[in-house]
């Protein structure tokens, strides 16, 4: 863990400097001296104890793209009370939640003209001297343009682009042990370049006793809305719980809606509704592909829910615009129950390489760099696919197994 000096913090002021408040502290925004540069950071202020300790801890471990930087941490005193204050990267375009807000809501509402003055400082200010609506459908123009399209307007490229960077971060911190457990729109916020970065600003804390994991934000303390059924029911927290609100996140962020939003703050109604059965859905005409994966990760049994990885593997497929699951060489594919390769080439009408497979020892369909690409076209042109589509079904056999 790195300590830092707080002489090189440097607070910014105002309202400016405020970056919000979450239930252990303050958040403000600043800026970190390191040599001749000052870097833009968050600056989180809790109370100093064993479990924020452990965690930061924990969190100083997770070095990847799609994870907000932890810098380090500086010790000051608050009124004779001793603070830590966590010093991470600064992510200057907000969360998806007011990101995706600024899309869907009322443009004459005061609340919007401030996300579309917070966005336009970003994207280079508002040249224009533009008030109300006219801000923040400026705002709303050069946020899409950044992105790739609008947040809440479906598959586009936007919501493909966050989806596939949340997923692989969540992939990652599951590969190291370590649970997010309250996914959610405000805890990935966006960089200057419109880049996902999963945060929590909450925190963490351990999960249940005799778990061998650990949580990031305690799922048990979650947010109602994008809480798995089990969680509710006094289960412990798990990757299959936070696979589950990772689909609820990208439901929000497909349909600009928050799950359950007609139950208003009736926890108890959305506890219900939950526990009964009742799930949020993608928009109408979202690729089959993406619904079937929404309904395969909101399963009542944590066990039939996909994995992380599964999840990043099915939606990188759809954005490229291929539906591992969708209508090939002439056959409709599910789910295959068992997981096993063989049963999936055989449903997709290649049985044939299949037999090849095993008699070159593969049983698994493990490894396709064993055949050259003159055998898996001769292959693939008799069960009417091409050498790609092949290879896709041999990473997707190695998904399958985990």
């Amino acid at each position: 863990m790195i300590e830092i000096d707080l002489d090189k913090l440097v607070w910014v002021g105002g309202a400016e400097g405020h970056l919000g408040q979450g239930a252990q502290g303050n958040v403000f925004k600043g800026r970190l001296r390191a040599g001749s540069k000052a870097i833009a950071v968050a600056i989180k202020s809790v109370d100093v104890n064993d479990a924020a300790l452990r965690e930061v801890s924990v969190l100083a471990k997770l070095q990847h793209r799609s994870i907000a930087h932890l810098y380090g941490i500086a010790l000051s005193s608050d009124v004779g009370r001793e603070k830590m204050l966590v010093i991470l990267e600064y992510c200057s375009l907000g969360d998806l939640s007011e990101g995706t807000k600024l899309f869907v809501a009322d443009p004459g509402s005061s609340s919007q003209e401030q996300r579309a003055a917070k966005v336009l400082e970003t994207l280079g200010g508002n040249r224009l001297a533009l008030a109300g609506p006219a801000l923040v459908i400026e705002a709303r123009r050069r946020l899409a343009e950044k992105l790739g399209g609008a947040l809440g307007a479906g598959a586009n490229e936007a919501f493909y682009r966050v989806a596939v960077a949340v997923a692989s971060a969540l992939e990652y911190m599951h590969a190291q042990s370590i649970i997010h457990g309250d996914m959610k729109p405000s805890n990935v916020l966006l960089d200057a370049q419109g880049d996902a970065r999963v945060a929590d600003f909450g925190l963490s804390k351990s999960a249940a006793a005799g778990s061998s994991m650990m949580t990031l934000t305690g799922m048990g303390v979650g947010t109602p809305q994008y809480m798995p059924p089990e969680i509710i029911q006094g289960g412990r927290v798990s990757s299959p719980g936070d696979v589950y609100s990772l689909i609820c996140l990208f439901i929000t962020i497909h349909t600009g809606a928050v799950p359950f939003a007609g139950k208003g703050d009736n926890i108890a109604a959305i506890f219900q509704a939950i526990v009964s059965g009742e799930r949020p859905t993608f928009s109408a005409g979202a690729p089959l592909g993406l619904v079937r994966l929404g309904v395969q990760s909101l399963d009542a049994d944590p066990k039939r829910r996909p994995t992380a990885r599964r999840v990043g593997f099915e939606l990188e497929s759809l954005q490229k615009g291929e539906e591992v699951f969708g209508a090939v060489g002439g056959q409709a594919l599910g789910p295959i129950a068992d997981g096993s390769f063989r049963a999936l080439l055989d449903t997709a009408g290649l049985g044939k390489f299949a037999e090849k497979l095993e008699e070159q020892g593969f049983e698994d369909g493990g490894d396709f760099q064993n055949f050259s690409d003159a055998e898996l076209d001769d292959v693939g042109r008799g069960a009417g696919m091409g050498i790609a589509h092949l290879k896709r079904f041999m990473k997707l056999a190695q998904v399958q197994k985990e």
